[in-house]
């Protein structure tokens, strides 16, 4: 039977859902039953597309077998909860929720409920990141020393979270690279204008393999970058996500340092949104666990947290975490894995 799906939240990056969805519906992979949002003004946008609009989430449940959650994060382990209860599997957009707790939460009720729980780290889907990964992986790259990203994109600064957790699919990408988790950070922020949030963030992990991650995110510029560096033995790969490509440099400072690129072949298909939702909703058709799973949103909110908390006392934490498993086994809420 097709998975029937609602979105809710209908905002810009809500309406880019729905016209993807459209599209996977239009390819017999889904069955677009509503879009909701609290605002009818925000619905009166959508009257080209064939579904029901909605202002209430729950009069939308009994008819739906999914629902993909594009709202301010605030209100992720709400919406997300209330879904799950009712018997839905879910996908949330990053980040999963705004605290480790609520994340935890939110995957336990995924595991009790046998519900698929799918989270936005949307870059885990990249054709680019594939090829990265298929380096990393196949030992291309040697002993990665460093990895070094920015995202940066002037924005108007959000109202519910600050750039460490709303670029937290960022620093989910080093944990996917390196199939790890980090065991230390340290984080200092910038807050500006009165804001109750950061506007900008330079984040450092350390990780048991020796490598270490400088992640620099945030909105308090004028530049809009977007890029990743893997530092290894054998060969530097960066790559630019706004440029589509990818630099390959090998040899050294003695020999001669040679470059090549690769540039993406860019298409619907290739887009990272339609292979994330695609992957849900093969995903719950099939019973499997989405490349990025609720056990990877705990993760990076966890690191988000300890960040955050780093940057408040202003010094390095322990992360504790990366001998602490509890994909696929119940982890109370109550319980916190960097105390056990």
């Amino acid at each position: 039977m097709t998975t029937r799906i609602a979105v809710v939240g209908a905002g810009r990056f809500g309406e880019r859902h729905i016209a993807t969805i459209s599209k996977l519906q239009h390819e017999g992979l889904c069955d677009l039953v509503a879009a909701v949002d609290i605002s009818k003004q925000q619905l009166q946008r959508l009257g080209d597309y064939d579904c029901r609009l909605e202002t209430s989430l729950s009069s939308v449940l009994p008819d739906v077998d999914a629902v993909d959650i594009v709202t301010p994060a605030s209100t992720h382990h709400h919406l997300a909860r209330q879904c799950l209860l009712a018997n839905k599997h879910v996908i949330i957009e990053k980040p999963m929720a705004t605290s480790f707790k609520e994340a935890v939460d939110l995957h336990n009720l995924g595991l009790e409920r046998k519900k698929v729980v799918g989270v936005g780290h949307q870059f885990r889907y990249h054709k680019l990141t594939e090829r990265l990964k298929e380096y990393v992986n196949a030992g291309k790259i040697g002993d990665i020393s460093l990895i070094e990203g920015k995202f940066l994109n002037p924005n108007e600064p959000r109202q519910d979270v600050g750039s460490i957790l709303n670029y937290s699919h960022f620093l989910d990408l080093c944990n996917y690279l390196l199939d790890s988790q980090p065991y230390a950070v340290n984080c200092s922020i910038i807050k500006s204008d009165g804001n109750a949030f950061e506007n900008d963030a330079m984040t450092v992990l350390d990780y048991p393999s020796g490598t270490q991650a400088r992640l620099h995110v945030g909105w308090a510029g004028r530049r809009k970058k977007r890029y990743f560096t893997v530092e290894g033995s054998q060969a530097t790969l960066t790559v630019d996500y706004l440029g589509q490509s990818l630099e390959i440099l090998t040899g050294n400072a003695r020999s001669g340092i040679i470059g090549d690129d690769l540039e993406l072949e860019h298409s619907p298909e290739t887009e990272p949104l339609y292979l994330e939702l695609n992957n849900f909703l093969n995903c719950v058709v099939t019973g499997a666990t989405p490349l990025a799973s609720s056990y990877s949103g705990v993760l990076s909110v966890y690191v988000c947290q300890r960040a955050l908390q780093s940057a408040t006392e202003n010094r390095t934490l322990s992360c504790g975490i990366q001998d602490k498993t509890f994909a696929g086994k119940l982890l109370l809420s109550t319980e916190s894995i960097a105390a056990r």
